[in-house]
């Protein structure tokens, strides 16, 4: 399933506003499967808001950049920055197809200029990823189902 929720940036919300919404979306979107901690997510992306706020101020979060997979779901964060953002509404709405979940993934931008505390936070943090998202969402897993075989008793 694909999703994109919009946070507008600045000047309509600063960067530490921003990367709150972030993981709070992120946290919330992950807490719908049973086989994900959200809380420990919350733990792994909480040193990862000063590297957002940076990325959200200079616009490095507009588009497609910041894409969270789980699941089936392959949703993008968009954050409008400039006279986008002063246009933008707020989404935060929770997704649906994580509830198959087992692993995510937060892929993040890479910008020269930001490459080494990309790669620092990166490597703090098992879940997070500066490699591109795929472009396509993953798909549920075919299983096949013997229903005859599912009615018997013996």
């Amino acid at each position: 399933m694909r999703a994109t929720r919009v946070i507008p940036g600045r000047p309509q919300a600063s960067g530490s506003a921003v990367a709150t919404t972030i993981i709070d979306l992120v946290a919330s979107t992950l807490a719908k499967s049973p086989s994900i901690d959200a809380q420990a997510a919350r733990a792994e992306l909480e040193p990862a808001a000063s590297l957002l706020s940076m990325l959200a101020n200079s616009g490095h979060l507009d588009g497609e950049t910041l894409v969270l997979v789980a699941g089936t779901l392959r949703m993008v964060i968009d954050v409008p920055a400039g006279e986008a953002a002063l246009a933008a509404q707020l989404d935060v709405r929770i997704p649906t197809g994580t509830a198959t979940a087992t692993d995510w993934t937060l892929h993040l931008p890479k910008p020269g200029h930001l490459s080494p505390a990309i790669e620092a936070v990166v490597q703090q943090a098992s879940h997070l990823t500066a490699e591109p998202a795929p472009t396509d969402a993953p798909t549920a897993a075919a299983v096949t189902v013997d229903l005859r075989r599912l009615g018997s008793t013996g």
